[in-house]
């Protein structure tokens, strides 16, 4: 059974795509989220590792967005939400 995503995951995930639609990198992560999706989980994990090295707080957008890659549901709704736009 596939985890469920809570409404703020859900945001995070719709905000990003949208972000990333502006920017025209949209195709980029699709094929980059495509081909690396089973390393999701290690992604997330060094970015909370550089975390303290780069200066970024617990609270900023990249943590949320690392801790999203924790989750195989919201790599493939992203996908998704990009294939969308």
């Amino acid at each position: 059974m596939a985890a469920m995503l809570t409404a703020d995951e859900e945001r995070s995930i719709e905000a990003l795509a949208q972000r990333l639609a502006q920017l025209g990198l949209a195709p980029a992560a699709l094929l980059f989220l495509e081909a690396h999706r089973p390393l999701g989980f290690i992604g997330s994990q060094v970015f909370l590792f550089l975390q303290p090295l780069l200066g970024w707080g617990s609270g900023t957008p990249l943590n949320r967005y690392a801790r999203l890659l924790e989750k195989q549901e919201a790599i493939s709704r992203l996908i998704d939400r990009l294939e969308g736009q």
